[in-house]
């Protein structure tokens, strides 16, 4: 008897629960959404994105793009399509293209090609520690010191 009185009352609860916990829900909200398009620049994809250390987005697409706010604007020149990326530090980071590796610093905005790799087309980055890097590429792994 007592435990048909713990059910009755754990169901009671349940139902309560189910009822007061649902709300009106505006289905039309879902179907109303921003479209971004950025004509001026032409984009139709990006590779990725980060977000540097102060809080700043970046995109990679034929060139570093920076958002400013509503809309990218492009910040380094065309190198071929960029396929990864790397933070060494706040203001470093080492981004992988079809057409090689480069530094780019965000306090200056260079893009700087890495000796050695201007034939490479780097698939990959991966940070083992604060000075090594290991840099994958079509036909090669190259474990670079900083």
């Amino acid at each position: 008897m007592m435990n048909r009185l713990i059910l009755f009352i754990f169901i009671a609860c349940f139902q309560c629960l189910s009822v007061c916990g649902q709300s009106a829900f505006d289905f039309s909200k879902l179907s109303q959404h921003k479209v971004f398009v950025n004509k001026s620049l032409d984009i139709d994809h990006f590779d990725f994105f980060f977000q540097d250390s102060i809080g700043r987005i970046w995109g990679g697409s034929n060139g570093l793009m920076m958002f400013d706010g509503e809309s990218f604007v492009k910040k380094t020149p065309s190198i071929g399509t960029y396929s990864v990326y790397c933070a060494l530090s706040a203001t470093k980071y080492l981004i992988g293209s079809r057409q090689g590796l480069y530094l780019f610093n965000l306090q200056t905005m260079e893009l700087v090609p890495i000796e050695g790799f201007s034939k490479d087309e780097v698939t990959g980055l991966y940070r083992i520690s604060s000075q090594e890097v290991l840099v994958f590429c079509i036909n090669r792994i190259v474990r670079l010191d900083l």
